[in-house]
């Protein structure tokens, strides 16, 4: 009975260890300025690229989503391959545009 026991423990153990880490769990890692490369390594691979454009001083934005429990998507904006905000994009519609230097 033991035996047959403790590698089904482990290996019960083992999927919740796994099962435990989401991109909800691993978005409480994200720091600005991460590159897009870290980020998906981070958060893992099952993301749509939403959006993308050139601006006109040839600054290159990139926006992704990941589509989180509950519905809920987080969108991850990237300038020049640096992740410059994140969050739900109705949180993100209603902040205060950036100040441009003078």
């Amino acid at each position: 009975m033991k035996a047959t026991l403790y590698p089904l423990l482990f290996a019960a153990t083992l999927v919740c260890l796994t099962g435990c880490t989401t991109p909800e769990s691993q978005s409480q890692k994200l720091q600005l300025r991460m590159s897009m490369n870290a980020v998906t390594k981070l958060m893992g691979p099952g993301y749509t690229q939403v959006a993308a454009r050139v601006d006109r001083d040839g600054t290159m934005a990139v926006v992704i989503k990941y589509d989180l429990q509950k519905n809920r998507p987080l969108y991850l904006y990237f300038r020049q391959d640096e992740l410059v905000q994140w969050g739900d994009i109705r949180v993100l519609g209603s902040m205060p545009a950036p100040e441009t230097p003078n």
